[in-house]
């Protein structure tokens, strides 16, 4: 064991890159997290102050992502997702409890797109999607089923959304 080891844990995402073809890649995230309770989260890496992110290809060769360059990272929801976040996701929207969940379209830049689920909570007067996005860290998570796409909203040209059923 060495004591200057950081120990970390491997994950698989496909990076969407503009102008590139979705990249899969290997990502590695530390066992603690630093701003919360548990490990690190793969929007947490993104959402960190670091410009590159280090990764391994399929191929096993080391790479490295320019973190603004990423429109988004998919991974497996479980990487991402907290039990509260999945309580939000798995009922409709509900004006009374305070949590608005929109089925949103993303365009990026350059023309790619992900759909799925936000959900957030925000004062009554505050439950659009401009207010969202207008708040939202600069990387946020879209629930798509088993996959969480975590978008970078500096990248979307346009995005469009309907109340979640």
């Amino acid at each position: 064991m060495n004591l200057f080891r950081v120990p970390k844990r491997a994950i698989w995402a496909t990076a969407l890159v503009a102008g590139m073809e979705p990249v899969k890649v290997r990502l590695f995230l530390n066992e603690r997290a630093r701003n919360h309770a548990g490990g690190e989260r793969p929007s947490d890496l993104l959402n960190g102050d670091t410009d590159f992110i280090p990764g391994i290809d399929e191929a096993g060769r080391m790479m490295v992502l320019r973190r603004t360059s990423v429109l988004s990272l998919s991974v497996p929801s479980v990487e991402e997702t907290e039990a509260l976040e999945e309580t939000f996701m798995d009922e409709p929207s509900d004006p009374e409890d305070g949590v608005t969940r929109l089925a949103m379209e993303v365009v990026f830049e350059s023309g790619q797109k992900v759909r799925g689920q936000v959900a957030f909570a925000h004062p009554q007067s505050r439950r659009r999607l401009p207010d969202f996005l207008n708040d939202a860290a600069e990387f946020f998570p879209v629930h798509d089923g088993d996959t969480v796409h975590i978008v970078n909203k500096r990248r979307i040209a346009r995005a469009s959304a309907a109340a979640a059923g």
